[in-house]
């Protein structure tokens, strides 16, 4: 897929409250169109997509990806390699939200 203009945002903690809330505003169009054409949900326990409650792909929204089962609390280089097993364009992440627990 050749890559458009706009960021990928990587939400790591995406279902937790605080997390959840700020993929679903990273879809709003409101005041003026996101500048996101990728967010990346990052979520420890298992979620598929339909539970999620987050907006259905449409026209003008950014392209959504769903990645469970990480385990955050492993150690630096080990989070990297899990990243980059389990999405296939980390690379082109451009903005990283973190709501995360801190040990």
């Amino acid at each position: 897929m050749a890559s458009s203009p706009g960021h990928h945002a990587l939400v790591i903690g995406a279902s937790g409250l605080i997390g959840w809330a700020v993929v679903d505003q990273l879809f709003e169009p409101y005041p003026s169109p996101s500048p996101f054409r990728k967010v990346t949900a990052l979520v420890n326990r298992p979620l598929k997509l339909e539970d999620s409650f987050w907006p259905n792909h449409a026209h003008g929204r950014p392209e959504l990806t769903l990645v469970s089962g990480v385990n955050l609390t492993y150690e630096d280089d080990e989070f990297v390699e899990l990243l980059k097993e389990n999405m296939e364009d980390i690379e082109s992440v451009s903005h990283l939200f973190y709501f995360g627990k801190m040990q």
